[in-house]
């Protein structure tokens, strides 16, 4: 049916009857020759398939990968949804910040963070008791709970796990760290994944 114009946008609510009415229709079946119901599903030799109505105010993503799953954590540090983070979270700052260090916009740092001297952090999620040392540079990265980065080192577009220990001067883009993953002086890795018992 048309439900107005070709312009219109459909409402929330219509999209609610719109899915109910699926839902409905999906359960109706058919009588065959020997007096059993098939259900559409059967006839169309499809399974059925659900759908999650998001409410306007609210965010919604599918996560299946670490890389998405790291796109998705630095979409919540922007102004547009910036709103669902608890207040807590959104007005963290480190624990202890170093000489001539520098905070970009969109960044998000949970509790105990240290920042040595000359860092820079633009775009990244820290966690807690994260440490970096001096001359430290973090971009567009997120960076889970306990780990530690060596003098010098270099992080870009990544996702590091929990525990991870770099060295010093390190350099890591578009990389993947698995939690506990230990990276010795000087090591550089590109678009690599990096974990126990699997390495790409």
């Amino acid at each position: 049916s048309n439900h107005g114009s070709s312009g219109d946008q459909l409402s929330f609510e219509k999209l609610q009857e719109v899915i109910a009415e699926m839902t409905h229709c999906s359960s109706v079946g058919e009588k065959t020759s020997d007096g059993q119901t098939r259900t559409l599903q059967e006839q169309q030799g499809q399974g059925l398939c659900s759908v999650y109505i998001v409410p306007p105010e609210n965010y919604c993503a599918k996560v299946d990968t670490i890389e998405t799953y790291g796109e998705i954590s630095k979409d919540l540090t922007s102004a547009e949804f910036g709103h669902l983070l608890p207040s807590t979270t959104t007005h963290s700052q480190p624990t202890e910040i170093g000489s001539k260090t520098t905070i970009g916009s969109g960044c998000l740092f949970g509790d105990g963070v240290k920042l040595g001297d000359k860092c820079s952090v633009k775009r990244s999620i820290l966690g807690t008791r994260c440490t970096l040392g001096n001359n430290v540079k973090i971009v567009n990265s997120v960076i889970m709970d306990g780990t530690v980065i060596g003098d010098g080192s270099h992080i870009q577009n990544c996702v590091l796990c929990k525990f991870v220990k770099m060295g010093e001067k390190c350099t890591l883009k578009d990389c993947n760290l698995g939690a506990h993953w230990a990276l010795e002086d000087e090591m550089e890795h590109r678009g690599e994944t990096l974990a126990h018992g699997h390495t790409l």
